[in-house]
C-alpha cells in the first residue's frame, strides 16, 4: 500500500510539474518516462499518455519481480481499439514509427490471473516527432 501511495504521489508531482495537454507537447521534441509500478494480486492498472499525430511511439514492459514473473500487458489507441492485445508475458515491446490517431493511449498492466502474487513492473514510454528531432540534430551538427 505504501508503494502505491508513493507512485501516486510521484505521478501527481509529475503532472503538476508538466501538463499532459496537447498544446504543451507541441512545444517539445518528445517525451520519455520510466515507471516502476507495484500491481497487487488480482488487480489491473491502466495509465494514459497523450501522443501527437505522426509521432513515434515506443513502449517497453517488463515484470521485474513477483510470482511467475509474468503479467498481462495491452495498449489501446484513443478509439479504444487494441493495438497490442493482452498477452501473459514476462516482457513485451511495442514500436510504431508514425502514430495515425492522436490522443490518449491506454497502457494497461493486468495481474488478475495471479491470485496471491503481487508484481513489480517496469514500464517505459517514449514518443518523439522524427522530423523535428532530425532537424534538431542537424542544427547541432
Amino acid at each position: 500500500m505504501i508503494s502505491l501511495f508513493a507512485i501516486v504521489f510521484l505521478l501527481i508531482r509529475e503532472t503538476q510539474a508538466e501538463s499532459y495537454s496537447s498544446t504543451n507537447f507541441e512545444d517539445k521534441l518528445g517525451i520519455a518516462y520510466e515507471f516502476k509500478i507495484h500491481i497487487d494480486a488480482g488487480k489491473e492498472d491502466c495509465f494514459y499518455q497523450y501522443i501527437q499525430p505522426s509521432s513515434s511511439l515506443y513502449v517497453a514492459f517488463q515484470v521485474m519481480r513477483g510470482g511467475d514473473n509474468q503479467a498481462g500487458f495491452a495498449i489501446r489507441d484513443p478509439t479504444g481499439q487494441f493495438i497490442l492485445p493482452y498477452q501473459w508475458k514476462a516482457h513485451a515491446e511495442y514500436d510504431e514509427a508514425a502514430v495515425r490517431t492522436p490522443g490518449y493511449y491506454s497502457l494497461c498492466i493486468d495481474n488478475t490471473a495471479s491470485r496471491f502474487a503481487a508484481k513489480l513492473v517496469s514500464l517505459y514510454v517514449a514518443s518523439f516527432k522524427r522530423d523535428e528531432w532530425e532537424s534538431y540534430i542537424q542544427e547541432l551538427t
